[in-house]
């Protein structure tokens, strides 16, 4: 079938291709019930809002290939205002092929990349990265750590503390010119996988980055035990 999606100007990448190996439930982290909603309902909801982006690349695990369809329709139907264009598609092995597979798809002059396990990113966030972005220079959302940090060497063996005062916790959604970032991608290549974000991928890939506030609810779910930190959040927003 012919593509008939126009180019635009923002496209959004929603990573949902892990398998959760961490979570310990043994069923698909997306799909864990959050407040009666599977956790991938939370940042679908925000992204498919958000006025300032034009399209929306969901990039899903297999097994939940058919949720995550399900879920887009009934989102788009609830809501007036709904990002017009969107496609959902199956990912890689790894994050970065996932990432690989969103940008096959995205027609954006800029992309923003977001991981599906963050439920609580606000279009408020969005909008802080976005406004950050110039060309040559990404964008990634950052928190300030609440704990002490403790460096190791290979042998376990404790080297010392690291000053608190200049460690910065990345989140996502991260942005970038998506040629830039292609061009990070391919001089970064069979290195990808060495990286844990896209900020990384795209100094590797001889870019520069500038840091924008992050949000301390914008929570990682790695756990199982990280959805009632989830849920403590969305019972303090009620009455925010």
């Amino acid at each position: 079938m012919e593509d008939r999606r126009r180019e635009c100007e923002v496209s959004v990448i929603l990573l949902a291709g892990g398998t959760g190996r961490r979570f310990g439930t043994g069923a698909p982290k997306l799909l864990a019930n959050v407040k009666r909603k599977p956790l991938i309902a939370y940042p679908l909801e925000t992204a498919l809002s958000l006025e300032f982006v034009d399209e929306l690349v969901v990039v899903c695990h297999p097994s939940i290939r058919r949720q995550a369809d399900g879920l887009v329709s009934d989102i788009k139907r609830a809501n007036a205002r709904s990002v017009d264009q969107v496609v959902v598609c199956e990912g890689g092995d790894s994050r970065a092929a996932s990432v690989r597979c969103g940008l096959k798809h995205a027609t954006g002059r800029c992309v923003m990349i977001h991981d599906g396990d963050r439920p609580l990113a606000t279009a408020l966030l969005y909008r802080r990265v976005l406004d950050a972005l110039k060309p040559g220079v990404g964008v990634v959302p950052v928190m300030s750590p609440a704990d002490s940090v403790v460096q190791e060497d290979h042998a376990r063996r404790t080297i010392g503390y690291l000053p608190r005062n200049q460690i910065l916790l990345a989140q996502t959604p991260q942005a970038f010119f998506t040629e830039e970032y292609r061009a990070a991608l391919e001089r970064v290549q069979s290195r990808t996988d060495q990286h844990t974000d896209d900020g990384s991928v795209f100094v590797a890939g001889g870019y520069n980055l500038v840091t924008v506030p992050g949000e301390r609810s914008n929570v990682k779910v790695a756990f199982a035990v990280d959805v009632n930190i989830v849920e403590s959040y969305l019972d303090a927003m009620k009455y925010d």
